[in-house]
C-alpha cells in the first residue's frame, strides 16, 4: 500500500532556480518570485515533468517515487509545502541505550534523534567524492526524517529535482544507524571500514544493498533552524539544512562560515 508523505496546499509557489556560490562544488538553491522563468510556458507545450511531483509515494519495497498529479503545479511547491503534511508516525519509545548510542554517533552535543526528526530542506551543499554521484543536477532536496527507537535508527525518506524547473524527481529511503564497535567489527565490509569514521554513524539503503554505507555526521543543529551534515570522511559531502525552504542568503553564509573554521 503506497501513501503520501506530503500533501500540496492549493497556492502555486514559484519556481526554482540554481544560485551560484563561493566555494567549487558547493550548490544554493532558492525559490524566488523574482526568477522570471515559470512553468507556464512549458505547461503550453504539455510538459509531464513540469507537473510530474506534486505528491511523493512510499511504494512496499520502500523506494520513494514521483506520482503525476491531478492538476499542474510548480516543481517548487513542495518545496514550499507546510509542515501540515503527512509524515511518517514518530516512534518516540525510547531506550537510554539507543539514544545514547545516537549522541555519541554524533558531532552535534547531546544530539537528540526526536528532536531532529521531522522535514529539513537542503539549501546549500557540497557534493563530490562517491557520496555525490548521481546528485550532480539535485535542487529542491528535501528529507523527512522519523526516529524509530525499537532498531534503533533513524530513517530518511529523501527526494530531489533533477535539471532545471521542468526537472523530474527521484527519490529514496535510507536508514542512519550508530553502531558499537563490536557490531562495526561484525557488519561492515572492509570497503565501508575505510569509508567510515570510527565511533561515528552512518547512512545505508536497505532495499540497494550493493551501495555501501557512508558516513553520516549531524555535526551541529538547534533542531528548530539549521542543520550541518557531513556525509564523507575527508569532508567532501556537506550539506547546510533548513526547516524552511528559504531561509535568505545571510542564513546560508552563517552557517558556511560556521563549516570553514
Amino acid at each position: 500500500m503506497a501513501f503520501a508523505l506530503l500533501r500540496i496546499p492549493p497556492p502555486s509557489p514559484p519556481p526554482c532556480f540554481r544560485r551560484k556560490c563561493s566555494f567549487p562544488g558547493e550548490k544554493n538553491i532558492k525559490c524566488s518570485s523574482r526568477e522570471t522563468t515559470s512553468c507556464g510556458d512549458s505547461i503550453s507545450r504539455r510538459l509531464l515533468s513540469c507537473f510530474a511531483a506534486s505528491i511523493i509515494l512510499v511504494s512496499p519495497p520502500n523506494l520513494a517515487f514521483a506520482a503525476e498529479p491531478s492538476g499542474h503545479r510548480s516543481l517548487c511547491q513542495i518545496a514550499a509545502a507546510a509542515d501540515n503534511g503527512s509524515t511518517l508516525k514518530l516512534d518516540t519509545m525510547l531506550e537510554d541505550g539507543s539514544r545514547m548510542l545516537m549522541m555519541r554517533g554524533m558531532t552535534a552535543k547531546n544530539f537528540d534523534p526526536i528532536r531532529y526528526s521531522g522535514r529539513w530542506f537542503e539549501v546549500a551543499s557540497l557534493k563530490r567524492g562517491f557520496a555525490g554521484q548521481g546528485q550532480e543536477d539535485c535542487h529542491c532536496t528535501q528529507g523527512v526524517y522519523t526516529f524509530d527507537a525499537k532498531i534503533p535508527a533513524i530513517q530518511v525518506d529523501t527526494f530531489c529535482v533533477h535539471g532545471g524547473p521542468n526537472g523530474y524527481i527521484t527519490g529514496i529511503r535510507g536508514r542512519v544507524q550508530c553502531l558499537s564497535e563490536e557490531d562495526m567489527e561484525k557488519t561492515v565490509t572492509a570497503m565501508e571500514r575505510q569509508e567510515m569514521i570510527e565511533g561515528k554513524c552512518y547512512l545505508r539503503f536497505p532495499t540497494l544493498p550493493f551501495i555501501p554505507k557512508e558516513p553520516y555526521d549531524v555535526i551541529a543543529t538547534d533542531y528548530d533552524n539549521f542543520a550541518l551534515v557531513s556525509g564523507a570522511k575527508d569532508k567532501s559531502f556537506i550539506q547546510i539544512y533548513s526547516r524552511t525552504p528559504n531561509p535568505g542568503p545571510e542564513f546560508i553564509e552563517k552557517y558556511k562560515s560556521y563549516l570553514q573554521r
